[in-house]
């Protein structure tokens, strides 16, 4: 009887010691368990994460807290205080995400420039009894840290989200019109650094064309206003492209409204031609992380070749304080605009 009890338990052993799942209402584990090869001790909740080691598990709502508590002024975190020196990013030395420094200006007077590594990029229709348009658009953001954020939006409908990663941001969108007869309006604005001044750029295009938008060094947020339109104002639709060859950001001011080009930068677009086309300027300040600072009017000479239909029509010289006029022979052209710097002559 006792052999057989024996050789019964033994069977029994081997039938365990090779059974790969169980099912148990509740497991207590007194010391340690082994999960593929390595033996854990313990399963945390510190959302510190001090005392972590290789034998350690941190749980799902430890880890929230402990991303939330080191995203500086992250719009998720929930820690009131000062701005903190660092951001869930992809570290340059290693190409991982992790937690990683933040530079800040050590002069009290530049503190104005710190802001959240997040990019705000937000859209919605225009309100004011115009059509609005429920197409969708996809905004691709890039930051400079290498970090692509796609964010989605419906032009009937105010929405906004966070692209992640280091400032500045290059911004991108293609928008196709698919509605015949009808015209498309995109108008963004943007900004450069924190309270900052708004540039504003304002795009259309008729049935099955595309506009293109692409804007590099944003900084702080970028705004996407949608809209559809049955006419455009009683003005010329003209093709143009400029070529920004100075150091400043460049302004095209025409019966639609503005179009901005940053230094040594080109943009093509197309405008509402209707009694003339301006050109203003102001002073751009590059910081040493790639950001712009626009730095208000500035008085130095420029000068502005104009082609038409790739043709020299026209050369303008200007104090950039005051900017110019650009004068058009053709307003149906194909028009060209190069925008440079002409050296100042000492008295």
């Amino acid at each position: 009887m006792l052999i057989r009890l024996f050789v019964f338990l033994m069977l029994l052993s081997a039938v365990a010691s090779a059974q790969s799942n169980a099912t148990v209402n509740r497991l207590l584990v007194k010391d340690s368990m082994g999960i593929g090869g390595r033996w854990i001790r313990e399963i945390r909740s510190d959302s510190t994460m001090n005392g972590t080691n290789e034998g350690t598990i941190s749980t799902d709502g430890a880890w929230k807290s402990y991303i939330l508590n080191n995203v500086r002024n992250s719009p998720l975190s929930p820690v009131p205080g000062p701005a903190r020196d660092s951001a869930l990013t992809i570290d340059p030395a290693t190409g991982k995400l992790g937690i990683t420094p933040i530079s800040r200006p050590a002069v009290k007077q530049f503190e104005g420039l710190t802001h959240n590594p997040w990019l705000k990029v937000s859209a919605g229709p225009l309100v004011n009894g115009v059509t609005i348009v429920e197409d969708t658009i996809h905004v691709e953001c890039m930051s400079s840290d290498g970090i692509k954020s796609i964010i989605t939006f419906n032009g009937a409908y105010p929405d906004w989200n966070y692209a992640k990663g280091k400032a500045p941001f290059t911004v991108k969108t293609d928008w196709v019109n698919r509605h015949p007869g009808k015209f498309v309006l995109l108008d963004i604005t943007s900004a450069f650094y924190p309270n900052g001044r708004q540039p504003f750029n304002r795009f259309f295009a008729a049935y099955n064309d595309t506009i293109h938008f692409k804007q590099n060094c944003i900084s702080s947020d970028i705004f996407f206003e949608m809209r559809l339109s049955d006419s455009l104002p009683n003005c010329v639709i003209m093709p143009i492209t400029v070529r920004n060859r100075t150091s400043g950001m460049i302004s095209i001011r025409s019966a639609d409204g503005t179009n901005i080009i940053l230094p040594h930068e080109e943009l093509r677009f197309k405008i509402w031609y209707g009694s003339g086309l301006g050109v203003g300027y102001q002073k751009v300040l590059k910081s040493a992380t790639g950001e712009l600072i626009l730095c208000g009017l500035d008085n130095h000479p420029l000068r502005c070749l104009v082609y038409e239909n790739e043709t020299l029509t026209n050369t303008v010289t200007a104090d950039s304080y005051y900017g110019f006029l650009v004068p058009i022979n053709d307003p149906s052209s194909r028009l060209e605009l190069v925008v440079e710097d002409m050296p100042i002559v000492s008295q």
